[in-house]
């Protein structure tokens, strides 16, 4: 038991399985929808195919949003936007093929399971690549410019850069080895002046 629900939480953790199952309840749906207005309704076929399809792609927009892509926490506005042609071409593409095989003689329940099933591949393609796809990070201008010209190179703590300071402050202050000398006297070092005054003091 443990091992069978491993493996239904690792395929539901994919997008397409989840998106399989999302069509397969809105394929139903659709179908249902369509054979009820088919039934008891005197609507000719377009409109019945139209009204189902609109219907189930508001429902399949929305679970597919929040389940199969999981793309909630992302601003609705430009999804819906991206959504519209998508679902137009589908709409098109499903009318047109439903008509046609009626046009053939096949019943139009029948013809509607057979032009759905051609636009699964269709329809997920768009659904991950366009209408609920991430957009990608860019680098902040700052950060670029902060950088160039200094890749590999560490930067300076503010601790560090005060005692790099303090360091040269000293170096500066210090005499020069080569202006120093040893007293002797007592064996000091001393500038170089002072032990000229010393020899002439003594």
């Amino acid at each position: 038991m443990d091992h069978h629900r491993r493996l239904l939480a690792v395929v539901w953790d994919h997008r397409f399985p989840r998106f399989a199952a999302l069509a397969a309840a809105g394929f139903t749906f659709d179908l249902t929808t369509l054979a009820l207005l088919n039934r008891y309704t005197p609507l000719p076929s377009p409109t019945a195919v139209t009204l189902a399809f609109w219907a189930t792609y508001a429902l399949n927009f929305a679970l597919n949003r929040r389940f199969a892509f999981r793309a909630n926490d992302r601003p609705v506005g430009p999804q819906l936007a991206r959504f519209v042609p998508q679902v137009l071409g589908d709409y098109l593409l499903t009318l047109t093929a439903v008509l046609a095989l009626q046009a053939i003689g096949v019943p139009l329940v029948a013809a509607r399971i057979i032009a759905g099933g051609t636009n699964l591949v269709f329809n997920y393609v768009l659904y991950r690549w366009w209408t609920f796809r991430r957009s990608g990070s860019r680098t902040p201008r700052s950060s670029m410019s902060a950088n160039a010209g200094g890749v590999g190179r560490p930067q300076r703590q503010p601790e560090d850069q005060g005692r790099h300071a303090a360091a040269q402050a000293d170096r500066r202050s210090a005499p020069d080895q080569q202006d120093l000398a040893v007293d002797p006297g007592d064996g000091h070092l001393l500038p170089r002046a002072d032990t000229r005054e010393t020899e002439v003091l003594q």
